[in-house]
């Protein structure tokens, strides 16, 4: 199927852009435009890969799986699938696994021929390799401290 699907994960996203912005990592110092910045980044994607957007995949890791007011929100945005992840004392789980489990569903079913990844995780990069055996097209996004966005 000829369309792009974007995968980001919220806790790089948003704590490397309160990085760019504030110069700390705390996310909380930052108001985010959700609806802005989904927008922002759905249009890299189309613009860098000329496919029309599946959807956006959102991956967070949330203190033993609580959902918040701000993810309601989330959810709510059209074309955004909402993935929670759980942190635990020590441990984080769910993130990696959850892209891991949606690219590697997408690929398999030729839902997308075109995947954008926001992350710095560097865990990836096997299920990355997998989707590229597949056929898929897949482009790394990174936040660069000054805020700039770096494509790989």
């Amino acid at each position: 199927m000829d369309r792009c699907a974007l995968f980001v994960d919220a806790g790089y996203v948003l704590a490397d852009g309160a990085m760019a912005v504030h110069g700390t990592r705390h996310r909380e110092s930052v108001s985010w435009d959700y609806a802005g910045l989904l927008s922002f980044m759905g249009s890299i994607a189309r613009e860098r890969t000329g496919r029309p957007l599946l959807r956006c995949y959102w991956y967070e890791a949330t203190v033993e799986g609580r959902r918040t007011s701000e993810h309601d929100s989330l959810a709510d945005l059209p074309g955004l699938k909402l993935r929670l992840g759980r942190t635990r004392p020590g441990r984080r789980e769910g993130a990696e696994g959850e892209i891991r489990r949606d690219l590697t569903t997408l690929a398999r079913n030729n839902a997308i021929s075109d995947a954008l990844l926001v992350s710095a995780e560097e865990d990836l990069a096997q299920v990355v390799a997998d989707v590229q055996d597949l056929g898929i097209r897949v482009t790394i996004v990174h936040i660069t401290v000054g805020g700039n966005w770096t494509i790989s």
